[in-house]
């Protein structure tokens, strides 16, 4: 089968789904990348042995002016911001000298790109996370007035477009049971193939030292959010508490107000590319995520790694676990410090969570199982154009 697979930027371990779906379909199939940015050698797509690709560079001046237009003409801001001239010629040339069997669309920002698919074409669209439930989040609870007024101005935009783009398709993958609820039934739960941390064998959790590990791309709102709140509103009781107790931030672009943290109790490390040293060092690991939907992949690296986790009700809704079961959860400042102190005192406690946590992630992110899911749906679609 001859896939044609369109991204809203270049699919790396930095934004995981895109590039597991690209090396399940590669695996088997044909496959033609089709993104916004720019390849360089030694990329991870090198040794996904695609058929090929193109990569259409971000004119930001004119990205800004389509943002500007949609704002006015009731567009989503998310869809104008990839709808570009550039990303359409590149999609409309693909589609006629690549002759693809199906074109797959990575995330709801390149919904806007499927108006140019012929309809003898199926499409099938990694929708993700329904976005628009962001944006309602922001609209009703964000913390400042920009995003709020943001909120209100995307969230019914991009509702209609999500419900168009899933008209359109043939099929729709998510990556949390949340988005099952009232789903069409032509969406599909997809776990994302990620690369997980090994697990430490034997983990004797009380025996490191007392290490809080947030780990989170700073460009991601809701980490930054998040991280700063907790920052704020709980270690400041943690260390009083245990006075010996660390926070260590790892994560790309943490920006001038997260670099400020740093201090003699807290490390900003910035972007880490093995990820494995810090969490077989933390005594635990926080997801302070108060907005956002889909599930949250730094909650999913603790679980696996053997790290024990304290995170909000919304992000462990959104991954499928359950309190005192995978994880502990918290969504007032206080319940934050009662659970953090929990981990921090009580050795057994966190073992027991992190062997849960770690049958958990192993059983619900099996790489060969979630392939094996894509491939069928794909010959599915195939004997039925």
């Amino acid at each position: 089968m001859r896939i044609l697979f369109v991204a809203p930027w270049v699919p790396t371990k930095v934004r995981p789904r895109g590039l597991g779906m690209l090396r399940a379909l590669a695996s088997n199939h044909d496959v033609f990348l089709v993104c916004l940015g720019s390849l360089r050698s030694g990329d991870e797509l090198a040794d996904l042995g695609l058929a090929g690709w193109t990569a259409v560079p971000m004119d930001r001046a004119h990205a800004a002016a389509r943002l500007m237009g949609a704002a006015i003409n009731g567009r989503s801001l998310q869809v104008s911001l990839i709808d570009s001239p550039g990303m359409r010629r590149a999609v409309s040339a693909s589609i006629e000298s690549f002759n693809p069997d199906v074109v797959h669309f990575n995330v709801i920002r390149t919904a806007g790109l499927m108006s140019i698919v012929p309809e003898r074409l199926p499409i099938v669209f990694d929708m993700d996370e329904t976005r628009s439930r962001y944006y309602k989040q922001l609209a009703s609870s964000g913390r400042d007035p920009a995003r709020r007024i943001l909120g209100k101005l995307e969230h019914g935009r991009l509702v209609r477009a999500e419900n168009e783009a899933i008209g359109r398709s043939r099929l729709v993958y998510v990556s949390s049971p949340t988005e099952l609820v009232g789903a069409d039934r032509k969406v599909r739960l997809s776990r994302s193939r990620i690369d997980l941390p090994t697990p430490v064998s034997a983990p004797n959790i009380a025996d490191r030292d007392p290490i809080i590990l947030f780990v989170g791309r700073m460009s991601y709102f809701p980490n930054r959010e998040g991280l700063m709140w907790f920052v704020e509103r709980v270690f400041p009781a943690l260390s009083s508490r245990f006075p010996n107790c660390r926070l260590v931030v790892a994560g790309e672009a943490p920006g001038t107000d997260v670099s400020r943290l740093a201090s003699d109790k807290i490390d900003v490390l910035g972007f880490v590319d093995d990820l494995q040293p810090l969490y077989e060092s933390a005594r635990m690991a926080i997801v302070p995520v108060f907005t956002g939907t889909g599930a949250q992949m730094k909650l999913l690296q603790a679980l696996a790694a053997g790290t024990p986790a304290v995170t909000t009700s919304l992000a462990a809704a959104g991954v499928g676990v359950s309190d005192r079961r995978e994880i502990l959860v918290g969504d007032s400042a206080g319940e934050w410090v009662s659970r953090c102190s929990e981990l921090l005192s009580d050795g057994k406690l966190a073992d027991q969570l992190a062997a849960s946590g770690v049958d958990w992630a192993r059983r619900e992110f099996d790489d060969a199982s979630i392939a094996a899911a894509i491939l069928a749906d794909y010959r599915t679609i195939a004997a039925g154009r």
